[in-house]
């Protein structure tokens, strides 16, 4: 058995990256659809439909993470640092998705979109650091702040918090059409 392994192909660095990778987000992907399918089993009149609103835009945040798999091969040079830099998305948007089927979502808000903000930290720290593409600042940038935004005022004005909420929506929603027109990322 060993022989055989030994013997088998090379496999690289970045494909086992990339399982670890997969996975972790599939966990998140199905730990948010399960929450999604016992809030309309339980709560069939009654929806908090601000929480599903975040359960739908962490989902569309994981598909994009997702589709930009594919860019962990340039961490490949770097070794066991480029491992755990590349880990930290999959686990960040983990946590975010326990935190957001949790019943108690709005007495965590302020964790949820603290870590949104890392989340594009991160991207905006990958795009700088691994890539020499600039193109894709202006909406990390706004995320960011939005992210940011939700986390220190969203408890204090309820307006706000909606607000930020559908403008955060809208605008993931027109990057990833462009993003799926475009085929470039």
């Amino acid at each position: 058995m060993i022989l055989q392994i030994e013997n088998g192909p090379e496999i690289s660095t970045s494909f086992l990256d990339s399982l670890m990778f997969i996975t972790v987000l599939t966990m998140s992907i199905a730990k948010l659809l399960g929450s999604l399918a016992d809030g309309v089993a339980f709560h069939a009149r009654k929806y908090d439909w601000w929480v599903i609103l975040w359960k739908v835009i962490l989902l569309l945040i994981i598909f994009n993470v997702f589709w930009n798999t594919r860019f962990l091969i340039r961490l490949e040079k770097y070794g066991y640092v480029g491992f755990l830099y590349s880990i930290i998305i999959p686990l960040l948007t983990y946590y975010a998705a326990v935190i957001l089927v949790d019943r108690n979502f709005y007495h965590l808000r302020k964790t949820f979109f603290s870590i949104l903000f890392l989340l594009q930290v991160w991207t905006i720290s990958y795009v700088l650091l691994f890539t020499s593409e600039f193109h894709i600042w202006w909406n990390n940038l706004i995320f960011a702040v939005l992210a940011i935004t939700l986390a220190f005022f969203s408890k204090k004005s309820r307006f706000l918090f909606k607000f930020c909420s559908v403008i955060y929506f809208l605008l993931l929603l027109i990057t990833c059409t462009l993003m799926a027109l475009q085929m470039k990322y």
